[in-house]
């Protein structure tokens, strides 16, 4: 018998298969479509070194879920420092890995949106980091919500081409990032998305960027970079003793 959510943060758990590299116990909200859920969080955050989150997942109704979507807050304080999500998850919501220790996640191939701070804060609440050096963001993702990776310990970072939508502090405080590769076509860039990121050595840029939003770069130690010719607006607190040149 399923719980009413009114009694639960969530609608039924159940372990991941052990095929899938682990036997975590993972929670779920069945989403409104009746034939689909979300992981959400659960009695406590998840603690399992390895999560390996399966693609569908039979409820205590007799009936199978397929698993789209990493729900609000669900390993937020976490303390699992792999989580795998498979190629069904198309979105990732806002604070889903908010304060986690984390060093691995891979992606699902199919993800479409990643939200307002999914992964912010590299000091998790529980005392540990949020050390995740690389992650891969598959192309066919659309949009990345604001401060996303706010204070992360990415090294470097590829934007796919395929982005539509890109939030204000994406990257703030990431101060480890050295090297950023922006889509081919963003027009502009967005506010603060990279500021104080205090190691960034290389970006690449657009070919047709037209607007580059106040403190995109502030605190940046960037000395000169090249710009398309087409770049006709600069924000404020952005550029300041950094030399600009074209292509």
């Amino acid at each position: 018998m399923l719980l009413p959510l009114s009694c639960m943060a969530y609608d039924f758990s159940a372990l991941a298969p052990v095929d899938t590299g682990g036997n975590a116990l993972i929670y779920y909200n069945i989403n409104h479509d009746g034939s689909t859920v979300s992981v959400t969080n659960g009695d406590e955050p998840y603690s399992d070194p390895r999560i390996c989150i399966p693609s569908s997942v039979d409820g205590p109704d007799g009936k199978n879920y397929t698993v789209t979507s990493i729900g609000y807050q669900a390993f937020e304080k976490a303390s699992s420092p792999q989580v795998f999500l498979p190629n069904t998850v198309t979105e990732i919501q806002d604070l889903a890995f908010w304060c986690a220790a984390l060093d691995t996640v891979g992606l699902s191939d199919n993800l479409i949106k990643i939200g307002n701070l999914a992964f912010g804060s590299s000091y998790a609440a529980n005392g540990g980091h949020n050390t995740i050096r690389k992650i891969v963001l598959p192309e066919g993702l659309e949009s990345i919500g604001n401060n996303a990776f706010q204070e992360s310990s990415l090294l470097e970072i590829e934007l796919p081409n395929s982005l539509k939508q890109l939030g204000y502090g994406v990257f703030i405080e990431s101060k480890q990032l050295k090297k950023a590769k922006l889509p081919e076509d963003l027009a502009a860039i967005p506010e603060s998305i990279f500021a104080a990121c205090s190691s960034l050595e290389e970006v690449i840029f657009p070919k047709n960027l037209e607007k580059i939003e106040s403190h995109a770069f502030f605190g940046c130690p960037l000395a000169s970079f090249s710009t398309p010719i087409t770049l006709n607006e600069i924000g404020d607190a952005n550029l300041t003793g950094i030399q600009i040149k074209d292509f």
